[in-house]
């Protein structure tokens, strides 16, 4: 990790945590400012964390794909202190951080798909957050590339471990995820977040129309924007799922629900 990240990592499940993010929220004012047609997407880690209050309690168990520092496993860790969370992020010294600043989470060191074995793994030296299991063609940023393990959720998920919320964030290979958790999806029916953006599943042969499609189809989900969710709003149609991904950027972050839970 870069000497920022790692300062911003330290300062994860300490009293500095919020008023840091309070600061850096500050300091993106102007930004903000400049570009009030994107207020979607800057309002939406806040509603992320409404969304997951929303649907946890105390003692669920949450999973965490894509972990990066931890700032949503921290949130898992800190509404359902009484849950059993488990976490997945491939390289090498964010897990090696992540089991230390998170003892009591199971943490593996591993890159979700939807097969088992090994495969080549692109670091991002300069948004470290953008690191995925396939590099954007267009992309000149520097980055480092070495093999990691790859499993299924699956196979790594017991049988017997109830999963009540799911987030993903892998960098365009989410519905491949899925495809590896299908089983435990079934199985518990959680809420689950997943990440659309600019950057999505073009880079592994997939569409944005068949990731909606195999959520509200397959797995048979609604498929919400998080606002959306929290002002008892309907769920998007395939067509409003796609106009997010026009300027401005309605979202790009999405939460799932199965259809069995969604009342009007």
């Amino acid at each position: 990790m870069s000497t920022f990240l790692r300062f911003k990592a330290s300062l994860i499940r300490t009293p500095l945590q919020k008023p840091a993010t309070l600061f850096a929220e500050f300091l993106r004012l102007p930004h903000r400012l400049r570009h009030p047609e994107l207020k979607g997407l800057f309002e939406e880690p806040h509603f992320l964390e409404l969304a997951i209050r929303k649907l946890n309690s105390t003692d669920s168990n949450c999973i965490d794909i894509g972990c990066h520092i931890g700032s949503v496993l921290s949130v898992f860790v800190k509404i359902a202190p009484k849950g059993n969370h488990i976490a997945f992020e491939p390289v090498p010294d964010k897990a090696a951080f992540l089991m230390k600043k998170f003892p009591d989470v199971q943490v593996h060191q591993v890159a979700l798909s939807d097969e088992a074995g090994e495969a080549e793994f692109h670091e991002d030296l300069s948004r470290s957050g953008y690191s995925s299991l396939a590099k954007f063609k267009d992309s000149n940023a520097p980055s480092v590339k070495y093999r990691v393990k790859v499993s299924k959720l699956d196979d790594i998920i017991p049988a017997e471990h109830n999963v009540n919320f799911i987030k993903i964030d892998v960098e365009g290979a989410e519905i491949l995820v899925l495809k590896g958790a299908v089983r435990t999806i079934d199985r518990c029916r959680p809420a689950i977040v997943f990440e659309n953006g600019q950057i999505g599943p073009e880079k592994f042969g997939f569409t944005h129309a068949d990731l909606f499609r195999f959520v509200t189809q397959t797995l048979n989900y609604h498929v919400f924007k998080l606002r959306d969710f929290i002002e008892d709003q309907p769920p998007l149609s395939e067509e409003a799922f796609h106009a997010c991904r026009i300027y401005p950027f309605q979202a790009q972050n999405f939460l799932a629900l199965p259809v069995e839970r969604y009342q009007k």
